[in-house]
């Protein structure tokens, strides 16, 4: 698999940084990313402060527990986490990046 310039990565070794170069890699595995409802993202207090850093707007889940309960309630999901592209760095290290950055070689 190709892993696109630009991508940002995490690895244990260097922590987080932004590849420069195109890489070819061989993935490990996939992990899997994490979507809550929009209820749980609403009141969860671990939740929201992840979503309000990423500037989550929180009026437009009001405005959707007022017209459509149903869709709040058990519908309407909101990404929490990524899945994410696992594959052996350097020196036996772990990296990471979101799924969107890799691509079929």
């Amino acid at each position: 698999m190709k892993v696109r310039s630009g991508a940002k990565v995490y690895s244990l070794l260097k922590g987080h940084y932004v590849l420069v170069r195109a890489q070819t890699v061989r993935l490990s595995r996939y992990r899997s990313g994490l979507y809550v409802t929009a209820d749980m993202a609403f009141n969860d207090r671990d939740y929201r402060v992840i979503l309000e850093e990423r500037g989550f707007d929180f009026e437009q889940l009001l405005a959707l527990r007022e017209t459509n309960r149903d869709a709040f309630y058990n519908e309407m999901r909101v990404e929490i986490h990524k899945p994410k592209a696992v594959w052996a760095g350097s020196s036996g290290y772990w990296v990471e990046t979101d799924i969107d950055n890799v691509s079929p070689a």
